[in-house]
This record gives C-alpha cells, structure tokens and sequence, in this order.
C-alpha cells in the first residue's frame, strides 16, 4: 500500500518551503509511515531545497523535478520501504528525475525529460569541456552559421536545459550525454 503526502505549506497563514516546517512534519511519524506502507510519495514545494531530504536519516529513492512548460511545479520524494534484501550500496544511490510537460505535446523521451543516478555522496562531478572564446569572438553575427547549424565545422547553438535539470544540479551530467561544450564552469548554458 502506498501514501501520497502533501503537506500543508502555510504555518500560521506564512508560506514555508522546508519540509520540516511544513504541517504535518513528516518525520515526525516517519515510523509509522515505514512500518505501516511500502511507498510514500512526498510533495514539496519547487522552492525546497532538495539536500534537505538527502541529508536525512532516510534518503529517498527517487526525486522527481515535475514542471509544466519550463516552470518548475513541484518536487516529488519517492521513499519506498522494503525488507533488507538490498545491499548497502543499492540503498544509497538515487535517481533523479526531471520532466517537462508541454500543454498539448507529448513527452520527448532524452529531450524533455531524464534520469541519472546518485550515489549517497551527491552527484558525481562530470568534467565538461569549455568553448574557445577565441571560436566565440570570431562571430558577430548569426550570419557566419550556415543553414545546418554549423560555423567552421562546429556546431554552434546554445542550449538551456528544462528547469528540473537545473534544479537538480544535473546540467554537467545532461551535457556531457549529448557531448556539449560549456561557454564557462559557472554558466549552464
């Protein structure tokens, strides 16, 4: 049997983003919760910051960032509560999930939604090459890029990823999948 948790994010008509400041707190009957069901489903806010729930004693198996046209909508915390059969390794990774739904279209498997996974540690730094800023200042003009996207033999495009990917702090991860250069180590473009 499963729950789906939404708890109240107004204390004392005040908008609150941490989970713990929410109502009811949902640590506070964590053993219940576990003993009693094999799945709860947590929502927060898309505000909350997602190390909060990572840095407790019972790390969630999945965070799924959920927006709907690039807006982020809400965070979901996928805690599933089973015997002891996995190994300690396979009980501290986690999957990241980050989907964008568009009104009207469907879902793009690789372009508008994906999974990594994380291990207890966070993410796994990924070393993203940068751009040439000699190749950068050679153009003025989109005109120097042909019809096929290219300039010189590189492809040349900026590319902003879906909010989720953001929010989870899985940029690297989702350009070094498509082998894309960064433009500097402090932009996610």
């Amino acid at each position: 049997m499963g729950l789906f948790l939404d708890p109240a994010r107004r204390v004392h008509g005040d908008k609150v983003v941490s989970i713990q400041d929410s109502e009811p707190e949902p640590f506070e009957f964590w053993e219940q919760i576990s003993t009693s069901m094999d799945q709860l489903i947590l929502k927060a806010s898309p505000m909350a910051h997602i190390d909060e729930m990572l840095n407790k004693e019972y790390p969630p198996e999945s965070i799924h960032a959920v927006s709907v046209n690039n807006e982020l909508k809400e965070l979901l915390y996928n805690y599933r509560y089973i015997s002891d059969r996995l190994s300690k390794q396979d009980k501290s990774q986690i999957r990241y999930h980050a989907v964008d739904i568009k009104k009207n279209e469907i879902v793009k498997q690789g372009l508008d939604n994906f999974t990594i996974l994380v291990d207890e540690d966070g993410i796994a730094p990924v070393n993203i090459p940068f751009v040439d800023a000699d190749h950068l200042t050679k153009f003025s003009s989109i005109s120097f890029i042909d019809d096929k996207g290219f300039s010189n033999g590189v492809k040349s495009y900026l590319y902003d990823p879906i909010v989720g990917a953001k929010k989870l702090g899985c940029m690297d991860h989702l350009g070094a999948g498509f082998d894309f250069y960064k433009l500097n180590k402090y932009t996610h473009f």
